[in-house]
């Protein structure tokens, strides 16, 4: 399995890659500088790439091209969160602050949920979740939606149990705002890799 770091942090791209060589994975440090091309070098073979970038417009260059459908994407956070997240439900992140010795354990928990339905947010959760987060109440969002407070807040708690959030406060607003950006990303990716995953869309 081939692992490539891009990550704008040199030591810890080094040293990421150092943790799977040393464990017998096949590691490559990308340079973010070189934005889309940078993923070129991926070539065709099943390959995992992890994220250290939290820049939207330096993702939003690198990812300008799409993702080709052999690369599964696992971003860093700086998010404590993500501790608590249900790994049965589709996850995308790796915690920065993670130690040395899980890394590797962590990344192949990831790779195992490939054989099982991976979830997304569909497009009201996360357009409910973008208006909690800017501040908007719920009988606002209710009204123009055309939906009820009380269908706001079931899909909400059902947007959040996919996450693995069990209740919005400060950490976790911050999770959960990380994660709707990246989630951006993904949605770039070609549409061969998106449909690989059937679970994805049969999920509300």
């Amino acid at each position: 399995m081939k692992i490539y770091i891009l990550s704008d942090d040199t030591f810890f791209s080094l040293g990421v890659s150092e943790i799977f060589i040393n464990a017998g994975y096949e590691a490559l440090v990308l340079n973010p500088g070189d934005g889309p091309a940078c993923l070129k070098v991926c070539g065709t073979a099943s390959a995992t790439a992890i994220i250290d970038i939290n820049d939207g417009e330096r993702l939003n260059r690198i990812f300008s091209e799409g993702v080709p459908h052999n690369i599964r994407l696992l971003f860093v956070t700086r998010h404590d969160s993500v501790e608590y997240a249900h790994f049965g439900y589709f996850n995308i992140f790796i915690p920065r602050r993670i130690a040395c010795n899980r890394v590797v354990s962590w990344l192949l928990r990831y790779l195992r949920e490939e054989s099982r339905e991976l979830y997304r947010l569909t497009e009201i959760e996360s357009a409910i979740l973008r208006a909690l987060l800017a501040g908007e109440p719920p009988g606002l969002i209710a009204t123009k939606m055309k939906l009820s407070v009380k269908t706001i807040s079931r899909i909400k708690i059902n947007a959040l149990n996919k996450m693995g959030v069990c209740r919005m406060n400060c950490r976790s607003l911050l999770f959960v705002s990380d994660y709707l950006n990246k989630t951006v990303f993904l949605s770039m990716t070609q549409r061969h890799y998106q449909e690989s995953y059937t679970g994805w869309n049969s999920h509300s």
